[in-house]
């Protein structure tokens, strides 16, 4: 929880302080199971195939990057997180941060749904599409950056976006265009791969960490 300081910090605890900047991690990620999104403690999926999900190598050469399949319905799939972080964090610049690789569709969609905070990534292209209510620009860049053994055009892409936190959910989706909401799937056909999904409290980019039954966090630092 939050407390009050002299300094006006908020400390890691979640202290609010004079100075109006927070004490936080110098990284984490409040999703739980980052990399498994069959956990429905976790993760609620919406129009997918039933698990176990399709598995892939991941930017660090481990066989935990899970696909999206999306049912054999003209739908959107996708899947949402199931609460995260405390409301101490109201307010607070916050980022969604991870990897993607396209399947048999081109685009991946992030929401916020509380806040309507949006972006879409082109999977195919390495490029930004439209976005919404973000607190600066959405990136995404070739994941080599982060794992050079991957080697330039592997596919993998880092994407980040952040936004003005306040409550509800994430949402992760496979989409056709840049735009794109329903589109019809097979129930066999991996859509869209996603690899360590993360959520920070911060407004740039931060390590990736990987979590499964509980968060994780290193470090300290402060933050507006």
């Amino acid at each position: 929880m939050a407390r009050v300081v002299a300094s006006g910090r908020v400390a890691a605890s979640g202290r609010v302080a004079a100075t109006g900047r927070v004490s936080v991690p110098a990284s984490e990620n409040l999703f739980l199971y980052s990399n498994d999104y069959d956990q429905a403690s976790a993760w609620t999926r919406f129009s997918l195939a039933a698990g176990p999900s399709p598995t892939t190598s991941a930017p660090d050469g481990t066989n935990t990057a899970e696909g999206l399949v999306g049912d054999a319905t003209t739908s959107i799939h996708r899947m949402q997180s199931n609460g995260l972080i405390s409301p101490t964090s109201i307010g607070m610049t916050c980022i969604l941060r991870g990897y993607a690789k396209r399947g048999n569709v081109n685009w991946s969609r992030c929401t916020v749904n509380s806040v309507g905070s949006t972006a879409y990534f082109d999977l195919l292209n390495g490029a930004v599409g439209t976005t919404s209510n973000l607190v600066g620009a959405a990136t995404i860049v070739d994941a080599v950056a982060d794992y050079p053994s991957l080697g330039a055009g592997s596919g993998w892409w880092r994407f980040l976006m952040s936004f003005l936190w306040t409550t509800n959910s994430c949402q992760f989706w496979a989409a056709t265009a840049n735009g794109g909401t329903t589109f019809l799937g097979d129930g066999a056909t991996v859509n869209t791969y996603f690899w360590r999904l993360q959520f920070a409290r911060t407004n740039r980019n931060i390590p990736s960490l990987q979590t499964t039954g509980a968060a994780v966090a290193t470090g300290v630092r402060s933050a507006p």
